[in-house]
């Protein structure tokens, strides 16, 4: 049988063929007959499915019903086996005629080890230049663990060579080893290239080595199926309208006042006017901006949509095209139409892009419409802060992230997101810079661009990661890790690495010996002869080069550490951001090496965005706080489908924390607080920055700050806020800020005035449910630079008794006071974490208060009580679960107090140490407690322990 071979490209080997299978003779033969026939008979052909008058934009489609029209072989029609290394010679696409997605046949690849894959390479799906495309399709799958199906398309040339770079891949089907519901994949392919004729597809059943495309690991555990099957139906291609839109700063970023153009460019084959839908989202995804847009034409369309108005902050922006709902010949006329829901059908294009306006508050790294100048130093660009800062200073700041295939694609889209982020440190796999498919043009754009950075004081890491394929090729398929290649004699990978020290010697300011995200590789005892190679070979091309490792959090550190060198953790998103400091302080060692922490964000699509960027910053900033001189976050940008980079919506969060906590001489726990974390970064000067942070998903909670008259309040994003009580009645008066999920900024702070509103505190903390008076006392450290005179008052709380009330203080610099007081909790307190309000007037020429919230736990910690309610049409249950954390037996007796009802009454006895127990308490008629208090208490019996609950029924 003839063969004809066809090569597919750079998405598998380059010995990849195509192996077409000409129609036997026997099927020409039958082709004939059916002609004959027909022409005899004067009987028309059958009309087919495939035949039916289509959508006016339907080009292709594909319901693999060919037996009617006369091939009866098993494969269908021009769908050819791939064929490759590991893509076995016996496996190919196959008619299923008991399964269909509406109706059989259906096409099916079926695996026995390996993988499978066919594809289309019939000449009937032209090419339109003015156009874009879409390809959907059916799948479902049976028996897949570890393989997945995906539809793939591509653009070929008038010679049905595939188009390099053209090919796009569905979403992967698969994972649950059970047969599968069909479930609907969709490609889209937009901007044919230049010479583009056809569209080819193809249908592939891959295992994961395969799907990675990644070299092997040593000694690895291949996971591969040796079963499994994957079905596809009702293949159409169809021709959508061609939609770019854009915007008018390269990066875009755009300053305060800078106007915003939305550039919106349409063309179309098919007749019918369009109509465009535009919908601006914030970061959280709320509408703040819809609106229809004109008739577009049959043929192309060119209009700019004013953005102006846009408030600071990051956007997204969505522009639509649909036909409009009964559009004549003529096209429809938007005049009458009032509504979005009255004018169109569902969108056949959407495409979308984001922005991001910085806010005026925040002008510490100012945007220019014009290209960044690589010349100017970036000290030169620091100047004034935020507004109510008393001056300008400059900064340095400690945020960095790694960039990968967009150092070579969009190089000046790439410096101005980096400069104007502020970012100081950049990590960047080399080895692939030096490639051999990697275009000179771009090896020199990238080049200068890591060049432009270092001048602008931007520090260049170079990160030895997996070495080239030409030198692991020389190595055992089992052995070709990085410390495989490196702990080998040098002169096997010496000729890899020369190139890259002589070219970037000047330009990296590290060289970091691995990849982040890999286990302690100091672990390993090849370790020390491979650095101590690689060392030596950078030395004699440098002087004194600076060596980085990368380590993990989740493994102790090695004891074979490079001295000298700068040690890169990995804190990954499975530790919770409340462990980071206390994971990132553990694989550390106490040897005086520059710590850099590497943060993983919670996994996309998962966590509500909301939540998620609230996570990341706290990981950011406690990485910060446990000792990081840098911490490297993921890319704040996004990369668009067309190779174009725009930022993300953690840009301006990047840009707000590298200005709000540079520069920070001491960075410490301030603000004891039960609802609210605080930390002070605090600059030499002695002024600082608080970020603060509550876990009400709905809500803030305030706060009330001696932090001086100049500070201010900043979102995360570095957009001003008013203070909840405005601005304060007298100098030097306490200022209430509202704290939320997301951390807030405040700043320029006075440090020590906020240190000392943190040095206040409760020696015990901790008081009984007692009617008696139990004794504590309050402490003070004078903060201040000078002499402290004042008046110290508590204030009672509600049924409380607190004597005395007040007493005059008297402390020298760095003095501690001790007050003692005596405090009577009232028997029906509920339990938990209370709070203490007391204020600190002090004397002098310019009087201050300070207010203070000591935080204090009721009801002691040998009880761990939970109430949980659940409720019904019919009665309230009450589940009281009770976990006994003291050292000794209890008898407890626990009760319900509810409004207009009998008290209900239980009785526990011999709670074991460590024994949990849980009982339910019934109240009939809910309703009539809606609003209402029910208390639920506990209590030992001939003991001193309490415990009160108050619940509420909505």
């Amino acid at each position: 049988m003839a063969e004809a071979r066809i090569e597919i490209g750079a998405r598998h080997a380059s010995n990849a063929i195509v192996a077409v299978k000409r129609h036997s003779i026997a099927f020409a033969i039958r082709a004939v007959k059916l002609m004959i026939a027909a022409l005899v008979c004067s009987t028309p052909l059958p009309i087919f499915a495939d035949q039916r008058e289509p959508d006016a934009r339907r080009v292709k489609l594909f319901d693999f019903d060919e037996r009617s029209r006369g091939n009866h072989e098993s494969v269908p029609m021009d769908w050819a086996p791939y064929e490759a290394p590991g893509y076995p010679r016996y496996l190919e696409a196959r008619f299923d005629d008991q399964i269909g997605r509406s109706a059989p046949p259906s096409m099916v690849l079926r695996l026995i080890g390996g993988n499978v894959a066919g594809v289309y390479e019939g000449r009937d799906i032209e090419v339109d230049s003015r156009c874009d495309y879409r390809v959907s399709a059916w799948v479902r799958t049976d028996e897949l663990l570890h393989a997945r199906a995906s539809l793939t398309a591509f653009y070929r040339d008038r010679s049905m060579r595939p188009i390099a770079g053209s090919e796009r891949r569905s979403r992967l089907i698969g994972g649950s080893g059970e047969p599968s519901e069909w479930q609907r994949v969709e490609i889209v392919l937009s901007a044919p290239p230049l010479g583009a004729r056809w569209i080819g597809l193809g249908f592939w059943l891959e295992q994961p080595q395969q799907l990675d495309g990644t070299v092997e690991a040593p000694r690895a555990i291949r996971r591969e199926d040796m079963r499994g099957a994957a079905w596809i139906d009702d293949i159409v291609v169809a021709r959508l309208p061609r939609l770019s839109i854009g915007l008018d700063s390269a990066a875009h970023l755009y300053a305060p006042d800078q106007p915003i153009t939305l550039l919106v460019r349409t063309s179309d084959h098919d007749r019918g006017d369009l109509v465009g839908r535009l919908i601006v989202r914030d970061w959280t995804g709320c509408v703040v901006r819809r609106a229809l847009l004109e008739p577009l034409s049959a043929t192309s369309d060119r209009f700019d949509v004013d953005l102006s108005s846009l408030a600071s902050g990051w956007y997204e922006a969505e522009v639509s095209l649909a036909a409009p709902l009964g559009a004549s010949e003529d096209g429809p006329s938007l005049a009458a139409k009032t509504t979005e829901t009255t004018t169109s059908a569902a969108p056949l294009v959407s495409r979308r892009v984001c922005l991001a306006r910085m806010p005026a508050a925040l002008a510490h790294f100012p945007l220019s419409p014009r290209p960044f100048a690589p010349q100017r130093p970036m000290s030169e660009q620091t100047g004034v802060t935020m507004s109510g800062a008393s001056a300008a200073r400059s900064s340095e700041g400690f945020i960095g992230t790694t960039v990968g295939a967009e150092l070579t694609r969009s190089p000046d889209e790439l410096k101005t997101l980096v400069l104007q982020a502020g970012l100081r440190a950049v990590k960047t796999p080399v080895w692939p810079m030096l490639h051999a498919e990697a275009q000179s043009a771009e090896r020199r754009a990238a080049a200068q661009l890591l060049h432009d950075w270092r001048r602008a004081d931007v520090e260049v890491i170079a990160v030895l990661a997996q070495p080239p394929a030409d030198v692991v090729a020389s190595f055992a398929p089992m052995n070709r890790g990085l410390l495989d290649v490196l702990s080998a004699p040098p002169e096997r990978w010496r000729d890899a690495l020369t190139p890259l020290v002589t070219r970037f010697g000047e330009t990296a300011r590290w060289w970091q010996i691995g990849a982040d995200g890999d286990a302690d590789p100091a672990s390993d005892p090849r370790w020390p002869a491979a650095v101590t190679q690689v060392r030596r070979e950078i030395e004699s091309l440098l002087h004194l080069p600076r060596l980085a490792m990368p380590s993990h959090a989740l493994y102790a550190p090695g004891e074979r550490r490079e001295q000298g060198a700068a040690f890169s953790v990995t804190i990954p998103s499975l530790v919770p951001a409340a462990r980071v400091g206390d994971q990132f302080a553990a694989a550390m060692t106490d040897d005086g090496a520059e710590r850099w922490a590497v943060i993983e964000p919670l996994e996309d699509g998962r966590y509500e965005r909301r939540a998620r960027t609230a996570d990341w910053a706290r990981r950011v900033i406690l990485a910060r706080a446990a000792g990081a001189t840098r911490v490297f976050v993921p890319p704040p940008w996004t990369i668009a489908d067309n190779g174009g980079l725009w930022p993300d919506e953690t840009y301006l969060a990047v840009r707000a924390l590298n200005h709000a906590l540079a520069d920070a001489v001491t960075i410490e726990r301030v603000l004891p607080h039960a609802d609210v974390e605080a930390w002070l970064f605090a600059r030499g000067d002695g002024t600082g920055t608080i970020v603060a942070w509550c876990d009400a998903d709905d809500g803030t909670t305030p706060i009330a700050l001696a932090c001086g008259d100049e500070a201010r309040a900043y979102d995360l994003f570095g957009r001003q806020f008013a203070c909840s009580d405005g601005e304060p009645a007298l100098p030097g008066a306490a200022r209430t800020f509202e704290i939320g999920l997301l951390p807030t900024l405040i700043l320029p702070v006075d440090a020590n005035r906020v240190r000392l509103q943190s040095s206040l505190g409760l020696e015990r903390a901790t008081l009984a449910l007692d009617s008696q008076a139990q004794f504590d006392a309050l402490r003070l450290r004078n903060t201040l630079a000078a002499p402290l005179r004042g008046r110290l008052s508590v204030r009672e709380p509600p049924a409380w008794s607190i004597k005395p009330q007040s007493f005059d203080v008297i402390l020298e610099p760095g003095e501690q006071g001790r007050f003692e007081l005596a405090i009577r909790v009232p028997a029906n307190q509920p339990s938990g974490t209370t709070a203490i309000d007391a204020v600190l007037m002090i004397d002098g020429d310019a009087p201050l208060s300070i207010p203070f919230s000591l935080p204090l736990s009721i009801g002691g910690d040998d009880l761990d009580v939970e109430i949980v309610p659940h409720w019904t049409a019919e009665r309230l249950i009450l589940r009281q679960r009770i976990v006994n954390r003291s050292d000794r037996t209890l008898n407890l007796r626990g009760y319900v107090v509810a409004p207009g009802r009998k008290r209900l009454t239980r009785l526990l006895r011999d709670i074991a140490p460590q024994q949990s127990i849980e009982q339910e308490f019934e109240l009939p008629d809910p309703a009539s407690l809606r609003g209402r208090p029910i208390r639920v208490s506990l209590e030992e019996l001939g003991g001193p322990r309490r415990h009160h609950v108050v619940v509420g029924v909505e």
